[in-house]
Order: C-alpha cells, then sequence, then structure tokens
C-alpha cells in the first residue's frame, strides 16, 4: 500500500478535524489540494500557484527538510502551516532557525479553533526539534495570533532601500551572468565566493541553484574581484527594479561607496532599469546606501516576530540577513 492510499485508509472514517504532521515524501500528494487553499486565500496572485511552484518552493527552496502541519476533515486538506528549517551564521557559530510560513485555512473553514489546531502542532515541532530560534514574517492578521499561540515578540522590521543608477554607464572590470535554470550551469568564478568560510556555512552550489530555481522569475549575478551581487528583476507596484538578494564578498572589509555604485550601475545596465531595490541589512554595506523606501511606502516594512528558543541572539543581532535567507517575495 503506498503512502497516500494508507494515509487515506487510517483516516477514512475519520468525521473531525484532525492535525497532522508530514515530511515533503508524503505531503506533496496534496499538493493539488494546497493550490486550492492558496488561490482562494490570495486570488490576486492566483496565476503562480502551479504544482511546479510549490515543487520548486516545498523541495527545493527552504523545503529539505520543511514540516508541513496539516489540517484535515475526514481526508480533505482543509488548512496548513510550514516550517523551513534554515541554517544561519551568528558570530562564528551556526543556528537552526525555524522560519513559519503558509499558514492558511478553507474559507470554509475558518475559525480560532481551527487555526489553534495548526498552532499547537507548531508549537509542538518547535520545542521537540532543537531549534535555536523561530521566526515569522507576519501579515497585520497574523501578528496577534503569533503573539497569543506561539509567544512570538515583535522585533526590529526588515526595511528596504532604493537607490538609482544609469544603466547606461559604461562599466569596466565588472561581470555579469544570467542564471540558466533549465541548465543549471554557474561559473567557477561565482562559486569561487561561496567558498568563504561565512557563506560557505549556508550556502553551496546545490544549494544556491535549489534556492534560484524559482520558475516565474528569473536571477542573475554581477560581480567584481571582491564582491558578487545575485539580483533579480522584478516589477514591484508597477515598477520594473532590480532586487538585490545577496551580497558575498571575499574580505571582510567594507564595501566602498565608488564600488558599490559600479556593481549597481552594471545590475541596472543588465536589466535596463535605474531602480535598485536592497531587502535586509548587511554590515558590508556603505552607509548611507540607499534611501529607506518605508518613509514613502508602509507596506516596504517588513514586521517580524522571534522566539528565543535555545539561543539568546536577537533577530537584529544577525551581521547578514537578506532576501536570499528569507521567505519574503
Amino acid at each position: 500500500m503506498d503512502i497516500k492510499s494508507d494515509f487515506y485508509h487510517n483516516h477514512r472514517l475519520i468525521q473531525v478535524d484532525i492535525v497532522k504532521t508530514l515530511p515533503y515524501e508524503e505531503f506533496k500528494y496534496f499538493n493539488k489540494s494546497t493550490i486550492q487553499l492558496f488561490k482562494l486565500a490570495y486570488p490576486h496572485r492566483s496565476k503562480i500557484f502551479t504544482e511546479e511552484y510549490f515543487d520548486w518552493r516545498y523541495e527545493k527552496c527552504f523545503g529539505g527538510s520543511a514540516k508541513f502541519i496539516c489540517l484535515f476533515e475526514s481526508t480533505k486538506l482543509i488548512g496548513q502551516g510550514v516550517i523551513f528549517q534554515q541554517t544561519l551564521f551568528h558570530n562564528g557559530e551556526k543556528l537552526k532557525v525555524a522560519q513559519l510560513v503558509d499558514l492558511v485555512v478553507h474559507p470554509d473553514h475558518r475559525s480560532f479553533s481551527a487555526v489553534r489546531k495548526i498552532y499547537k502542532a507548531s508549537k509542538d515541532q518547535l520545542e521537540n526539534s532543537q531549534f535555536d530560534l523561530a521566526f515569522a514574517l507576519p501579515n497585520s492578521n497574523s501578528i496577534k495570533l503569533n503573539q497569543r499561540l506561539l509567544k512570538l515578540e515583535l522585533a526590529l522590521p526588515i526595511h528596504s532601500f532604493l537607490t538609482l543608477f544609469s544603466p547606461f554607464t559604461s562599466i569596466e572590470n565588472q561581470y555579469c551572468e544570467i542564471y540558466d535554470r533549465n541548465k543549471e550551469y554557474i561559473s567557477s568564478e561565482v562559486l569561487d565566493f561561496l567558498k568563504q568560510p561565512e557563506s560557505e556555512i549556508m550556502w553551496n552550489e546545490q544549494s544556491i541553484k535549489n534556492r534560484l530555481n524559482d520558475p516565474h522569475h528569473k536571477f542573475g549575478f554581477v560581480y567584481n574581484k571582491d564582491t558578487l551581487l545575485v539580483v533579480s528583476p522584478r516589477k514591484l507596484r508597477g515598477i520594473r527594479c532590480v532586487v538585490i538578494f545577496a551580497i558575498f564578498r571575499k574580505t571582510n572589509n567594507t564595501i566602498s561607496k565608488k564600488e558599490w555604485r559600479q556593481l549597481n550601475n552594471a545590475a541596472a545596465k543588465m536589466f535596463k532599469t535605474p531602480f535598485i531595490l536592497f531587502v535586509g541589512h548587511n554590515n558590508l554595506l556603505p552607509k548611507p546606501f540607499g534611501i529607506k523606501v518605508s518613509r514613502w511606502i508602509k507596506s516596504a516594512e517588513k514586521p517580524v516576530q522571534i522566539l528565543r528558543l535555545n539561543n539568546d541572539t536577537y533577530f537584529e543581532d544577525f551581521s547578514r540577513l537578506e532576501l536570499l535567507d528569507l521567505d519574503i517575495l
């Protein structure tokens, strides 16, 4: 009997809501139900919710060791929450970190009782999995629920910074590559940046490919001899821009303003737009390196909630926390 039929056999007579925590190998049989849940919950983004998208998101992106908290009515998936397991680097120490994402309940079954069951199972997973830290990047509806049911505390928000660079400036000693997810090719020059001590703990050739294999978005690399930017062209609020997902550097020195300008000019030229957006923080960046977008657009400031489990690190203490490490866009 296969996993799917065995699961159905074990639960086919149960008529009340049940919660089960599944690894992806079992959860993937419910992908079509997940697609339906997300299309109902986020109709304005329904086009991106495909089997290919969820295969990437849950199996590759952050999902290698993800846990899926599933709420069933009999054998029907009516709600879920997901715990992504990540490794972050702080003061020479590897931290096992949980990111709480994708809490969604079918509109016909939404109730405080249903949500509480998902939260309770999530809390059990966090307490039993030896995580150092758990965090969420909640929407406005989830903040109070996270505080009440998981005791998550508000931390400093993640900010977005906008800069303008000419896409017509000639560039020297800056190199650009488009990442082709079909070929999964990354040059040796780019891979060299991942071999630095701090980078190597968090990323390697396969994990960076998994992260960039998003079926809906392009990625590219801009680099010189010392610094690498991982970038992606996006359209945010109707404006075409380049989003910087990560910065890798072969030295621990702060990037000079001249070097930062040259790299951003190369990124602007690569994707033919003057707007460059950086989300998160990195201690190697020159200051000031951009205009804080949340001064004009409130939604550009992303709330953060944390739960310190086996470590006293504050979220804002990380020297580097960027989109490559987070599930935001």
